[in-house]
């Protein structure tokens, strides 16, 4: 079984089958005990809003995201503490609506602008999807090149994140305003790897993060820049690529091209070594300084990946074997529950898919398209492959609100 909830067991083969075959719906799960947490949460809220000093603020939208947050939360002002915080997106992207009925070659561009930063990404999916569909695979070389393009963006979404969003937050203005204590132990504070980002002292690291003119957030500009013209060398422009096709790729392979792509590549791998010395210099202070920031953001280990970056040689686009072909990529499928490695073949990572759309702008879908997959393996009814796009009745387009 891959995930908690699925009534899926494995024979001796590795095949997969129903638990309860001869179950009414073997599919059904129903977590009480999240409801009543959730009740139970609701009421204490209630009640402690009704004291005086407490508040109900919302911050709407919250900003420096990467697509449209908001969040909610509970404020005791007398005591200047946070109760409570719920974080949830207000965004509302009806892009597999707007695929309805049409053509299977626009499926590319219209997928690719579910979002700018990571258009590729999402352009490479729509052609894998078409590629498995058809039964082609498109030749090494164009492989190669989605490959390197896909470095690119990912490159430049994670300079973007780490210097553009995430790193005001750990900035001069922000950490001498609101723990000034803390600035003043970052000015002391030496800096072990000023070797390679050229900042003496933490504090140095905090100014640098400064936006608009702190050097690090500057010099994120231009490496990001680099990024981005890694994947636009390769996928024709970026965002939204013009060159991602299924078994295929427009861009010219010539020696000019790749020239181009390795000179930003020897740059970057360079620039990479910076940024693992500005974030543990950072991270190690802040965690020595206050042992709760370690904790920030703390989850259970349930992590899901389908892997990226294929290998050429070996990439068919047949689902009969993807796990052949997906154990090659570079970075390889998985699933992780509870920290417990549960598979890490495709096929395995597929039929343990369900999707639950309870607290989002659609409704649920009522009928079975597929109950197995082509190896025989059983899916959900609640399998994207068996999902209807359904706006719920009183949203708003646009909005995601009723």
């Amino acid at each position: 079984m891959v995930f908690r909830t699925l009534p899926i067991e494995y024979d001796s083969f590795g095949r997969a089958r129903l638990r309860d075959e001869d179950a009414e719906n073997p599919y059904l799960f129903v977590d009480q005990s999240r409801r009543e947490v959730s009740l139970e949460r609701r009421r204490l809220l209630k009640e402690m809003s009704a004291r005086p000093g407490i508040r109900q603020v919302r911050l709407d939208p919250v900003t420096r995201t990467v697509s449209r947050l908001a969040v909610d939360l509970l404020i005791d002002f007398n005591q200047r503490q946070v109760l409570d915080a719920r974080l949830f997106g207000v965004e509302l992207s009806p892009f597999e609506m707007m695929s309805i009925g049409r053509r299977a070659s626009e499926a590319v561009p219209i997928t690719s602008r579910t979002r700018g930063g990571v258009s590729g990404g999402h352009a490479i999916a729509s052609a894998l999807a078409l590629e498995m569909a058809g039964g082609v695979a498109p030749p090494p070389l164009a492989v190669i090149a989605r490959n390197l393009g896909a470095c690119g963006e990912i490159v430049a979404d994670s300079v973007r994140h780490l210097f553009l969003l995430a790193g005001p937050d750990y900035s001069e203005p922000a950490i001498r305003q609101t723990n000034p204590s803390l600035w003043q132990l970052a000015q002391s504070t030496r800096a072990p790897g000023a070797d390679l980002h050229r900042c003496p002292t933490i504090a140095d690291l905090m100014s640098g993060l400064t936006i608009n003119l702190g050097s690090l957030y500057l010099e994120a500009l231009h490496v990001g820049r680099l990024a981005a013209e890694v994947a636009t060398l390769l996928y024709g422009k970026s965002p939204h690529p013009s060159t991602i096709f299924p078994c295929g790729n427009g861009t010219e392979a010539s020696r000019e091209t790749f020239n181009l792509v390795l000179g930003r590549i020897n740059a970057l791998l360079d620039y990479a070594k910076v940024v693992a010395a500005v974030w543990d210099d950072l991270v190690d202070f802040l965690g020595a300084s206050d042992p709760h920031f370690l904790r920030l953001g703390t989850l259970p280990a349930n992590l899901i990946s389908f892997g990226l970056w294929d290998e050429p040689e070996v990439y068919t686009a047949t689902y009969r074997t993807c796990n052949e072909w997906g154990e090659r990529r570079l970075s390889g499928p998985g699933v992780i529950v509870n920290g417990e490695k549960r598979s890490g073949r495709l096929t395995d990572l597929n039929i343990g898919l369900e999707e639950f759309v309870d607290r989002t702008a659609y409704d649920r879908w009522e009928y079975q398209r597929f109950a197995a997959d082509p190896a025989n393996g059983p899916i959900s009814p609640l399998h994207p492959w068996n999902k209807e796009t359904r706006l719920s009745s009183g949203v708003q387009p646009g909005t995601g609100q009723a």
